[in-house]
C-alpha cells in the first residue's frame, strides 16, 4: 500500500468524505493534499495527528489551506545547525528563521511577543534580532538586567542598555516621550506620510519578569519603579505601531501575571520557543505545541503571525568574541564608558504647507525632541548616571505628564 492510501485511510477512520488530491516530493520528505469534507476543519485534523504518524510511519506536520489539509511526512530533519544567506536579509523586515522547506520567514516590523524556557534558543535568536536591526540603522533600547547578555551590542550603533530597574524606567519613559513627540509632530505638520522617515525606535525588554510588580515585592521603592515599567510598556504596546516605535517583549515565565493583558491585546505576532507547559504555550502563541518541542533542538520555534510557521533559528555563535567580528563592521564610534552616544539624524524638520507659519511645529519640535539628543530628558538617561529627579515614578506622575502633553495638542489648531 502506496503512503498516500495509508493516509487515506487513517484520515476516514475519522473524517469520512475526505478525497486525495496531489502529493509531491520536498526538501525534508513528501506532503499530500487533502480536501476536507463541510464541517470539517484542519484543526479537527491536528487533534489525531498521532494517529495520521502512526500511518505514516514518521513524523507528520498539518498545514491549514482553506478547505484543504496538507499532511507534510517529515523523513529529513533540519540541519544541525543552520547559516543564514546574506542574501536573505532585508531593510525593513526581520528573518525570523527558516521553515521546513529551508524558505526564510519574515517579520514585519511590529511588536512581538517571544517567550520560552531557559536553553531554548531565546537569547541566540535575539542577538541574531538585534544585528539586522543595527544593520537597518535601527535606534534600540534594550532591558537586559541580568547584565551580561550582550556585552558585543554596548558599543553598536543607536543602542542603548539598561541593566538595572531604575535604568529600565528612564529608558522606557524616554522610549513613551519619544512615541508622544513623533505623535505630536504629525498632529502639527498635518501629514501622516511623514511617518514613513521616522526610523525604527525598537524597545526590547530582555526579561519581562524582573519588571513585573509582582516580582519586585522586596521594597516600595523597586515596585514603584517596576509599576512604571509595567505603564510605560502598555503605552508602548497600545499606540507604538504606528510611529515605528516598537516593543519587543521576551520572558522566560510566559504566565498571565507577566504577559498582562494589555501586552497581549495589542501585540500582533508571537514567538513559542519551548514551553514547560502547554499553559505557557497558550499564553504566547494562544495555542498549544511549544510544550512538545525537543529539549534538544534549541532555536526551534513556533512563530505566529497570519498562520502558524515552525521553523528553525539561524545559528550564529554563543561566542561574544565572534559577534564582536561580525559587528565590527558596524561600529564606527567611540565608546564612552561603554554605551553608545551616536547622534542620528532622522525627521525632524518643518514640512512645507503653503499657507502655514509652522509655529506650531516649532513648538512641539522643541517640547518634544528627540530622545538620542538627549533634550528633554535627563542627560545621562538610560545609561546609569544619576539624573532621574524629574521622572515621575508613580500613577500619579503619568497623569500630570499625560495632561502636561494634552495641553500641547491645542498647538496644531493654529496650522491652516
Amino acid at each position: 500500500m502506496s503512503l498516500s492510501d495509508q493516509l487515506y485511510k487513517a484520515l476516514t477512520t475519522f473524517a469520512e468524505g475526505v478525497r486525495f488530491i496531489d502529493s509531491r516530493t520536498v526538501l525534508c520528505g513528501s506532503e499530500y493534499a487533502f480536501r476536507l469534507p463541510l464541517g470539517l476543519s484542519c484543526h479537527d485534523i491536528e487533534k489525531r495527528a498521532d494517529v495520521i504518524s502512526a500511518a505514516a510511519g514518521a513524523p507528520v506536520e498539518v498545514i491549514d489551506r482553506g478547505g484543504a489539509v496538507i499532511i507534510r511526512v517529515v523523513e529529513k530533519d533540519w540541519p544541525a545547525r543552520i547559516q543564514y544567506d546574506p542574501a536573505h536579509l532585508k531593510n525593513d523586515m526581520l528573518l525570523i528563521g527558516y521553515n521546513r522547506l529551508m524558505k526564510p520567514i519574515y517579520h514585519r516590523l511590529m511588536h512581538l511577543l517571544v517567550g520560552g524556557a531557559a536553553g531554548g534558543g531565546k537569547t541566540v535568536w535575539l542577538r541574531w534580532v538585534l544585528y539586522q536591526l543595527v544593520q537597518m540603522g535601527a535606534i534600540i533600547r534594550i532591558a537586559d538586567l541580568k547584565g551580561f547578555s550582550f556585552f558585543p551590542f554596548e558599543s553598536a550603533p543607536g543602542v542603548e542598555i539598561a541593566k538595572t530597574l531604575e535604568d529600565t524606567a528612564d529608558m522606557l519613559f524616554a522610549a513613551v516621550t519619544e512615541l508622544e513627540r513623533r505623535e505630536h509632530f504629525i498632529m502639527s505638520t498635518r501629514n501622516r506620510a511623514n511617518i514613513k522617515a521616522f526610523k525604527p525606535y525598537v524597545v526590547v525588554i530582555d526579561e519581562a519578569a524582573q519588571i513585573s510588580p509582582k516580582m519586585n515585592k522586596s521594597s516600595r521603592k523597586a515596585k514603584g519603579y517596576a509599576e512604571f515599567c509595567e505603564e510605560a510598556v502598555a503605552r508602548l504596546a497600545q499606540k507604538g505601531r504606528e510611529t515605528k516605535v516598537i516593543l519587543i517583549y521576551c520572558t522566560q515565565k510566559p504566565t498571565a501575571d507577566i504577559v498582562n493583558g494589555q501586552v497581549k491585546a495589542n501585540v500582533e505576532t508571537a514567538l513559542a520557543f519551548r514551553t514547560n507547559t502547554y499553559k505557557e504555550s497558550d499564553v504566547i502563541i494562544n495555542a498549544q505545541g511549544a510544550e512538545k518541542i525537543n529539549i534538544a533542538t534549541p532555536g526551534r520555534c513556533i512563530y505566529k503571525a497570519e498562520t502558524y510557521h515552525l521553523l528553525q533559528v539561524p545559528f550564529i555563535s554563543e561566542s561574544d568574541e565572534e559577534w564582536e567580528k561580525l559587528l565590527a563592521p558596524l561600529k564606527t564610534e567611540v565608546l564612552y564608558g561603554g554605551h553608545s552616544r551616536s547622534s542620528r539624524g532622522y525627521l525632524d524638520g518643518v514640512v512645507p504647507r503653503t499657507g502655514s507659519d509652522h509655529q506650531a511645529t516649532r513648538h512641539v519640535e522643541r517640547q518634544f525632541a528627540p530622545a538620542e539628543k538627549g533634550i528633554g530628558h535627563p542627560p545621562g538617561l538610560g545609561t546609569g548616571t544619576n539624573h532621574r529627579g524629574a521622572i515621575p515614578r508613580t500613577r500619579e506622575g503619568m497623569a500630570a505628564h499625560a495632561k502636561g502633553t494634552h495641553d500641547l495638542r491645542g498647538v496644531s489648531s493654529s496650522i491652516d
